[in-house]
C-alpha cells in the first residue's frame, strides 16, 4: 500500500485549521472566565464543550470524509485485476486505521494546546489531563475505526459510493438521539467528563475500550464477508 505523505500532512493541516476553529467557538475567553468550578469538565463535558457527544457525532461526517480522500480508488477494473482479496481488504482497513489515528491525533493536539494557551500547565498537571486526553484519544481511534468500517460495509452491501457517507453519517445521527435503556455506542464516548469528575475510573474506560474494540472486530469480520462475495461487474454498473 502506497503512502501519499504530502497528501496526509495537507489534509491534517486543514482539519487542525478546522479544529481550532470549532475549539474557540465551544471555549472562547468571555465563556471561560465566566465558569467556576471544574473548568476542564464544562469544557470537555458529554452535553456541552469541545469534546461533547454531539460535536463527536458531527464531526463523524467530516472524518469519513477525510477518510475516503485518502482511500484507495477501488475502480472495477483495480479490483478485478487484484488476485489477493484479502490484501486488497486489509490495505482497506489500514487506510481507515490511520486516518482515526491521524483525524483523533489532530483533534487532541488542538485541544492540549488551546486548553494549555488559555489555562496554563498547572491545572492540565494537576487534573492529569495529558493522561485522560491519551485514553480518551485511544476510545475516539477505535470509535471512528468501526464507524469507518461501517461505511465500507454499506458501501459494499448497496454497490454505491454515493449514499454512503450520509447513510452512516444517519445511523450515528440516530444513535445518538435514540432514547434507549439499551447500550449505544455514542454514549461511551465521555471519557473526559468520566475521568475528570471523578466517576469513572481505569477499569470504566477498560470496558468502554471493550465495547468500542468489540465492534471494530465485528464490523471487520462482517466487512470481509461481504467484500468477499461483492460482484464487481455489478459493482462497475
Amino acid at each position: 500500500m502506497n503512502y501519499n505523505i504530502k497528501k496526509y500532512v495537507t489534509s491534517a493541516l486543514i482539519i487542525i485549521i478546522l479544529f481550532s476553529i470549532l475549539w474557540y467557538m465551544q471555549n472562547d475567553k468571555a465563556f471561560i472566565s465566566s465558569i467556576r468550578g471544574n473548568i476542564l469538565l464544562f469544557m470537555n463535558g458529554s452535553l456541552q464543550g469541545y469534546s461533547s457527544q454531539k460535536v463527536l457525532v458531527i464531526l463523524t461526517l467530516f472524518f469519513l470524509l477525510f477518510m475516503n480522500v485518502h482511500a484507495i480508488k477501488e475502480s472495477p477494473s483495480y479490483l478485478t485485476r487484484k488476485a489477493d482479496r484479502t490484501k486488497i481488504f486489509n490495505d482497506r482497513f489500514i487506510n481507515i486505521f490511520f486516518s482515526s489515528i491521524l483525524f483523533v491525533t489532530s483533534y487532541q493536539i488542538v485541544n492540549i494546546l488551546f486548553t494549555f494557551i488559555f489555562l496554563g500547565n498547572e491545572i492540565m498537571s494537576t487534573t492529569n489531563f495529558y493522561l485522560i486526553t491519551l485514553l480518551n484519544a485511544i476510545a475516539l481511534i477505535f470509535f471512528y475505526c468501526w464507524v469507518g468500517l461501517l461505511n465500507k460495509l454499506i458501501e459494499d452491501w448497496s454497490n454505491s459510493r454515493n449514499i454512503t457517507v450520509v447513510t452512516t453519517f444517519v445511523v450515528v445521527v440516530i444513535s445518538y438521539y435514540l432514547e434507549t435503556a439499551f447500550w449505544v455506542p455514542i454514549k461511551d464516548m465521555r471519557v473526559y467528563e468520566g475521568l475528570l469528575s471523578g466517576e469513572w475510573d481505569l477499569t470504566d474506560v477498560c470496558f468502554v475500550y471493550i465495547r468500542q474494540l468489540g465492534l471494530v472486530i465485528v464490523f471487520y469480520i462482517l466487512g470481509k464477508m461481504i467484500f468477499y462475495d461483492k460482484d464487481f461487474i455489478i459493482y462497475e454498473k
